[in-house]
Formats: C-alpha cells, structure tokens, sequence
C-alpha cells in the first residue's frame, strides 16, 4: 500500500523468510497495478495494470494512490470526474467506474479524508478505510460500505492515531495487517522517512519497531508474519527494501537499489521499483522501472523498463 516518500549494496539471502517450495510462478501471480508520470507533466499520473512477465500493459485512468480491493476485482483511487474530486472504484479492466466519496462536492469539503494526501488502504474486510487526517498527526478509520453505492457521503469514524509526541511531525504510511487487527504505519517526518510503529485497530498504544527514522512504506505479508519496507540511506545508496517481523526482530536488507515493497498473493514474491545506482542517471531517486523478486531478494526479473513507472500493487487475488 503502500505511500509516496523517500526512495541500500548486498542481497542477503534470508533464510528465516525463505520457503519457496510450491510457489506459483510470477506470471501466473495476477496483475500488477502501478503509476506512470507523465513525461511532459510529472503532476498528470495514469493508473496501469501488467501482468508480472511485462506483457499486457493495460492503461486504467489517470488517478492517484491506487489500491485493490481485497478482492481483487477492483481498484481504489483518486481522480477527478466530471469536476468531482475524490475516490472512485474501477474494474481491473478500468470499466465500470463507481464514486465510493469525493474530497469536493457541492463546494463542501469532506472532513472524513484529507484533499491533499492520498494515503489510505482497505481493510481486508473492504468495509473500512484508514486514510490521513487533515492535520499530518492523525490516522483516521472511515467506515465506507456507505460510500460503496455512490450515494451517500461518508463520516469519520474515529482517529486512532491524534498525536504521534514529542518530536514527531507527521505519521504517513498507514497498512492493515491481513486479518485486520492492526496497522503499520510510519511516524517521523513527511517526505524523508521515520520509524516503522503498529496499533491496533481497535485503539490503543502503539509499539514502534524501528527506531532509525529513515523507513518508509511498510507492506505486510499476506501471512502476517513479515512486514517489507524501505529504508533510505542518502544519495549514494538510495533506497534498499528490508523486512522485519512485527514484533521488531529478524530484520534484514532483501534487496538494495529498491523501494516501493508490494507482497505478492501467496507471499512468494514481492514487486518492487528497480533503482540505478548513484550516477548512472540524472534523476534522483533513479528509477529503472518495475521489478518482481524472491521475497528473500533472490531471482530479480524486470517488467518495465520505464523511470517514470512507481507505486506498484500487487493484486491479492
């Protein structure tokens, strides 16, 4: 879900997260759902779907902060419709276009979601939404089967993360956990990264798991038991996607050049964006395109080969 901050020179091999045995192959894995920027204007961003051997690239509709349905049939995103900014649902084909609740309508801004972020995720019952609030300290859970039929406008349920203390500016990030009782999520600074921290859903304390303040897009596995991330480590290395369990032990670097964690169906592989190394580009972060590998970092296989592609999703189903 992973999220748009921060974009790391080994791949270790992880025993502890390994188990490749009976593994679907990649192209059999469903689609990957991914973001390309417009060359001319960064600003216009298209939604895309692939198959994981590259081939099939099918265009959606331009949008934002693209998620699937937790059953895979549709996606979530922003975009504006006929002058009504928010979220709408779409087929993996890009039919069908349904509004699920807009940001401005009827010149009356919604204070459920915040117009200026498009961080959020389904829970895996589809029937709640956590997004950002409006303030950059709060984690809010929206109830959307309401919002579901296009027809009526939703309500905050209740902030569950309001003040991440002393020291904090702003918690980004937020993920469910596959069975639904928690969310990851990131505290620290917007736009450079923080400590990955979990709470329950259902409120309460959050416990922090890293603590170095330059992590960024946690996705959890479908098993529960892992949580991939990025880490930032300055201009000469980029990024490198890690993974940890979620209470804080068995960390370790997957695969570096890399970010944008997104956990195939059956855990097996993970997509993520291929970044060049410090100076072989003159963009930074220096992207290469949309890669799948081994969740241990192992067997790379590129997908794309466009810099401007970012954000991949894998489809759950």
């Amino acid at each position: 879900m992973r999220r748009f901050f921060g974009l790391a020179v080994a791949i270790v091999v992880l025993a502890p997260v390994a188990g490749m045995a009976g593994a679907a192959p990649p192209e059999t894995q469903g689609l990957i759902a991914f973001a390309e920027r417009d060359r001319a204007n960064p600003d216009r961003v298209t939604i895309k779907t692939v198959r994981p051997d590259g081939t099939h690239v099918r265009e959606i509709r331009l949008g934002e902060g693209h998620r699937w349905m937790p059953d895979g049939r549709r996606l979530l995103f922003a975009t504006v419709y006929r002058r009504a900014h928010g979220l709408f649902t779409t087929t993996a084909a890009g039919r069908d276009l349904r509004w699920v609740d807009c940001y401005y309508c009827r010149r009356k801004p919604n204070p459920a979601l915040d117009p200026l972020y498009f961080e959020w995720e389904l829970s895996p019952d589809g029937d709640r939404l956590v997004a950002l609030g409006s303030s950059g300290f709060v984690i809010r859970i929206v109830d959307i089967t309401t919002g579901l039929d296009g027809d009526t406008v939703l309500d905050p349920d209740r902030d569950l993360v309001e003040d991440c203390g002393a020291g904090c500016e702003s918690v980004f990030n937020p993920t469910w956990s596959p069975d639904g009782t928690r969310i990851a999520y990131i505290e620290g600074t917007a736009g450079y990264g923080g400590r990955i921290c979990i709470v329950r859903a259902a409120g309460g304390n959050p416990r922090c798991i890293t603590s170095r303040g330059e992590d960024s897009r946690p996705d959890w596995s479908p098993d529960g038991r892992w949580i991939a991330f990025d880490r930032f480590c300055g201009r000469r290395c980029q990024t490198a996607i890690y993974v940890i369990r979620p209470n804080g032990t068995g960390l370790r670097r997957v695969r570096a050049h890399a970010s944008d964690p997104s956990w195939s169906a059956d855990g097996s592989r993970i997509a993520f964006v291929r970044l060049g190394r410090p100076g072989t580009c003159d963009t930074f972060p220096c992207g290469l395109g949309i890669g799948t590998m081994r969740r241990d970092g192992t067997d790379p296989r590129i997908v794309t080969r466009n810099a401007r592609h970012f954000a991949p999703e894998w489809q759950p189903h």
